[in-house]
């Protein structure tokens, strides 16, 4: 069983992004006009550091880095085919 399924049709894919978008935009912009005290400002520096390394770097690399790069190029090696099949 195969999946044929796009980036750009995958509703949950988009949902699931804009979901930890928001939620990084709200928590950024929570701790940095909030007061945090002082004994949390470790966790508030691991979650920033988590926010900021993985979850909106993936978002950005996934919908415009490699994996658009490997669709023009699986879209390229599709056209190849086609041409030499007629």
């Amino acid at each position: 069983m195969t999946f044929n399924r796009s980036v750009e049709n995958d509703k949950f894919l988009r949902r699931l992004a804009l979901v930890w978008s928001l939620f990084a935009i709200v928590y950024i912009t929570a701790i940095s006009f909030l007061n945090v005290p002082q004994e949390n400002i470790r966790f508030v520096d691991t979650v920033i550091g988590f926010l900021l390394g993985t979850v909106v770097s993936s978002i950005i690399q996934f919908f415009y880095g490699s994996s658009l790069g490997s669709k023009e190029k699986s879209m390229r090696g599709e056209d190849a085919i086609d041409d030499q099949s007629v």
